[in-house]
């Protein structure tokens, strides 16, 4: 990704929900969130996390040999990658969905405690991308965490397209009921302790 078609904002949380019992969807607010109305939903970004206390979000940077400078330790945001989920340019709002991993991460931490107000940095490629190859048959498969671009992708297949979705969650009750046009047959493994041990290998299989 090159820097020209970078853009980075702070956006402050305006409202927060849960879709279910451990996926958090945050609705950020930013009057620059227009920067990102070609970008296509689903595609990575960056969130910048500030540190307890702080209400501003200092960005790393980079020198002049194109390496990341980062602020002083006790200003500096904990950076993590995640997908957005929507985006309306004409409100300049985002979508960024969390999976509540308890407040053992900063981030999922962040989703957890705070309310509308809290700031968060956004780095984000400012053009379209493409998620995934043309084809007739797709094989999705992802953790909790994957469910964002995975959401995106369905909802973009055409009708004529056909496949599996395999999505581990925690339990039953954090299913989602994720729209797609295409003839998608949908698995759900059900696993508590995802840190510990997986059976996504074994069900791709």
């Amino acid at each position: 990704m090159s820097r020209s078609s970078t853009g980075r904002i702070v956006a402050e949380m305006i409202r927060k929900e849960y879709i279910t019992d451990h996926y958090i969807r945050v609705y950020l607010y930013s009057p620059e969130a227009y920067l990102f109305k070609n970008t296509t939903v689903g595609d990575n970004n960056k969130i910048a996390i500030p540190p307890t206390g702080l209400d501003e979000v200092y960005f790393p940077t980079l020198d002049e040999n194109r390496q990341w400078v980062y602020p002083p330790k006790e200003i500096a945001p904990a950076i993590r990658t995640y997908t957005h989920r929507g985006i309306d340019p004409e409100k300049n709002i985002l979508i960024i969905d969390f999976v509540d991993h308890g407040d053992g991460g900063p981030a999922s931490k962040w989703a957890r405690t705070f309310e509308a107000g809290a700031k968060l940095g956004i780095m984000m490629r400012t053009e379209p991308k493409e998620l995934y190859p043309e084809a007739e048959w797709y094989l999705f498969a992802g953790d909790a965490t994957a469910i964002p671009v995975l959401g995106a992708m369905l909802e973009t297949l055409p009708e004529t397209a056909k496949g599996v979705c395999i999505i581990e969650v925690h339990g039953k009750k954090d299913e989602q009921i994720l729209k797609t046009k295409a003839d998608i047959k949908f698995i759900w493994l059900h696993n508590v302790t995802p840190h510990i041990s997986s059976e996504m290998a074994d069900a791709v299989l």
